[in-house]
């Protein structure tokens, strides 16, 4: 009896369920499936120029219309300056040629001032700000497809410029060059061109020198490793220094960047010291003293300079009070290290280097900390006297 009592209200609703259905229209019925189909929907990737990308929130289809978090559109297209103001509820987006400002709630928006009229506001949705898609395609110039049947936004979108931020936004026009800076809430405005190929150039950079408004903008072929490396340094408003080399190869050496308070920068084949304003104290190029090798910079004590080179990955002791080259390893390690060193060179291996590095000085002797090459990889401390001319 129990299960007739239960059963049979379930079967009287089912059916009332049944008859009510089938007394809706056709078109009424696909309608209603339609929009349950599309509220199911939840899409957490987009196409960026043909590949996919993951969101971090999903998009939203509602009368037709689609949205896309403000986050989003900004982790997407990079080349813009995302600012929100929860407070007053503003948006603004800023490139070197455009700042688009927008407000919740609002059809109206301004690009560089000019009034623009949307056909739907920006929006709160779930406590997460959405723009409608057109905003992607109408002010920020991006090209916006969507594809109802298999639910995919599609933007291609070419980036020219690269930027960056700290409390300013940077921009470096890869086409020609031109840097550009925008204060908080400020179109973007010139500070000046680099003459450095910036084309290849993937991922732009940003050091504070906590010297007032100066940084250092560094344009990388790649995030790690980089072979092309544009360093800028910026004071204020204004490019006051530039610096540009490339390394044939594939690896990464690391650097000395500083020097007391002056900065280290590599131009091609010449190590300059520069000061955060800009003046280049002292510069040296180092094909005049005998490197014929790309380098990095290890250590200075006032007039010799330690280099690495870039293939042989050696160090290189530079007189340059005589103008004068030394690869230590030949000097200063045992036949059986030399023996190895030489092999890899002679055969191209990346071996890691011939594991010296300078210590310090006393006269023109030096000292350096040295890891054998083979077993049993014993530390030890080796000397190298520069032999100069005795006056």
């Amino acid at each position: 009896m129990k299960r007739t009592t239960i059963r049979k209200p379930i079967i009287a609703i089912a059916a009332v369920a049944a008859l009510l259905s089938a007394s809706l229209p056709a078109a009424s019925q696909a309608s209603a499936a339609s929009a349950s189909q599309q509220q199911e929907q939840w899409i957490q990737q987009v196409k960026l120029n043909g590949e996919e990308r993951g969101l971090s929130y999903p998009l939203k289809i509602e009368s037709g219309k689609v949205w896309i978090a403000m986050d989003d559109t900004a982790s997407l297209l990079m080349e813009y300056r995302r600012e929100y103001d929860a407070k007053k509820g503003t948006i603004a987006f800023t490139n070197p040629w455009r700042r688009i400002e927008l407000k919740l709630g609002s059809k109206t928006a301004t690009m560089n001032g000019t009034k623009v009229t949307l056909t739907a506001a920006p929006a709160k949705k779930e406590g997460t700000v959405y723009l409608p898609t057109e905003v992607l395609s109408q002010l920020l110039k991006a090209q916006v497809t969507w594809n109802a049947k298999t639910y995919t936004l599609s933007i291609q979108y070419a980036a020219r410029a690269l930027a960056t931020s700290w409390t300013d936004y940077f921009w470096v026009d890869k086409v020609n060059g031109d840097l550009y800076k925008a204060a908080p809430g400020q179109r973007a405005v010139s500070i000046g061109r680099t003459t450095a190929d910036v084309s290849h150039a993937q991922y732009l950079e940003i050091e504070s020198l906590y010297d007032g408004e100066k940084y250092i903008l560094s344009a990388l072929d790649r995030y790690a490793e980089p072979t092309y490396i544009t360093k800028l340094l910026i004071n204020g408003n204004k490019l006051v220094h530039q610096a540009a080399v490339h390394y044939s190869g594939s690896w990464w050496l690391e650097g000395l960047d500083r020097y007391g308070d002056k900065l280290v920068m590599i131009n091609g084949s010449t190590v300059e010291f520069v000061t955060t304003s800009g003046q280049v104290t002292a510069k040296y190029d180092l094909t005049a003293y005998g490197v014929n090798d790309q380098f990095v910079v290890e250590d200075y004590f006032g007039d010799v300079l330690f280099v690495r080179s870039y293939v042989n990955q050696t160090l290189l002791l530079v007189d340059l009070k005589e103008k004068k080259t030394y690869e230590l390893y030949k000097f200063i390690l045992d036949k059986a290290d030399q023996k190895i060193v030489t092999d890899n060179i002679a055969y191209g291996g990346l071996y890691g280097g011939d594991r010296l590095t300078a210590l310090g000085c006393r006269g023109d002797t030096f000292s350096f900390k040295h890891t054998q090459l083979a077993e049993p990889y014993e530390e030890t401390r080796l000397t190298f006297t520069i032999p100069r001319k005795q006056k």
